[in-house]
């Protein structure tokens, strides 16, 4: 299914649960839904069974997100921790930067060839990190912040554009909580798509 669909793996997985839990409570499956999005053309009531299979869905995974509580807290810890992170070595990277006319950008993307640059992930701000934003600012022609966004969390990652170009970041963290999250919002992302056609 994920093949065909372009659902990914997991989010079938879910999908497969989600079809066990209700049954034959509609006319027909999620699975079969995503698999043919025409497949509730011809249903009467069409806009009402998606809607209220919406709120099928959206029920499983709050009830998922609900019983990972103690997951939840270290989960929004480490953010908090990479967020405050982000924020002081974003200050000295603009910092230094500015020190030394090298321009600093938020772009919208950069199109880039990974496979020609350095990857340098961290965990902590100390002096060799100082020392490395130094010597890399120092070789470039400019600096992209292309960090990321969750929820209030910011995920730092910055693009040294030069010569050779250098990527730091910071290790993000990681959850079960966001395999969750991206399967609800793929399997939402479907049914509003689906509804609006109908």
């Amino acid at each position: 299914m994920a093949e065909d669909t372009g659902i990914s793996s997991e989010t079938s997985s879910f999908i497969k649960t989600i079809d066990k839990q209700l049954g034959d409570k509609y006319v027909v499956s999620l699975q079969e839904i995503v698999a043919d999005q025409n497949a509730l053309a011809r249903k009467q009531n069409a806009k009402e069974i998606v809607s209220n299979m919406k709120g099928d869905v959206n029920s499983y995974f709050d009830s998922l997100l609900k019983n990972l509580e103690d997951e939840e807290r270290r989960f929004t810890a480490e953010l908090q921790s990479a967020s405050t992170l982000y924020a002081q070595i974003n200050d000295h990277i603009k910092a230094k930067a500015q020190s030394m006319n090298v321009p600093m950008i938020k772009p919208v993307s950069v199109e880039r060839n990974e496979e020609g640059e350095e990857t340098i992930i961290i965990s902590a701000e100390d002096t060799a990190v100082e020392l490395l934003v130094g010597r890399l600012i120092g070789s470039c022609t400019y600096v992209a912040d292309l960090s990321t966004t969750y929820k209030t969390y910011t995920i730092g990652s910055w693009l040294f554009s030069g010569e050779k170009n250098y990527n730091l970041s910071i290790n993000p963290p990681s959850s079960v909580i966001l395999n969750i999250e991206e399967s609800r919002d793929e399997i939402n992302f479907r049914l509003d798509s689906i509804q609006g056609r109908l």
